[in-house]
């Protein structure tokens, strides 16, 4: 079964991406006059928070990853920063690039688990994904005040 949704995820994602690839020239050919005539197409961002996604397969992935980023504990993710800051930690730390003989360490907590909240938040509105990123930023503003490099 996973098998199979993990191959369903990689067709849908890859045709998504390469409509990606292909849109700017097919919305510029769609707005000129009589398509004999080239326009530039006006393309304006817009937040991402003014999406939201319908039911689905990509609704489905955007709960498989909220659910992933609620299971890691930000007490372990704030254990190498904790140590290097001087502060008692007695969180099990992570392997890998969290690992705190890691040259990365902080790599993830730091970088990838904070963009994730913070997009996952400003897909979803999942206000808890938030209160996860929002808990992780104070502990680490707690290292930085105790170390002297924070805002005071």
């Amino acid at each position: 079964m996973m098998d199979r949704t993990r191959r369903n995820f990689l067709k849908t994602t890859a045709g998504a991406a390469g409509l990606c690839m292909f849109a700017p020239s097919a919305v510029a050919r769609a707005m000129s006059a009589e398509g004999s005539e080239r326009t530039e197409a006006r393309l304006e961002p817009f937040p991402l928070a003014s999406v939201r996604l319908s039911p689905g397969i990509f609704r489905d992935q955007e709960e498989i990853n909220a659910r992933y980023l609620d299971s890691l504990p930000v007490d372990r993710l704030l254990h190498t920063f904790r140590l290097t800051a001087g502060i008692n930690s007695t969180a099990t730390p992570y392997k890998g690039w969290e690992d705190p003989t890691c040259e990365l360490r902080g790599h993830f907590a730091g970088g990838h688990f904070l963009s994730a909240v913070a997009l996952a938040y400003a897909g979803s509105g999942n206000g808890e994904l938030k209160s996860r990123g929002d808990e992780l930023v104070a502990g680490l503003a707690a290292c930085q005040q105790k170390i002297g490099t924070g805002a005071g």
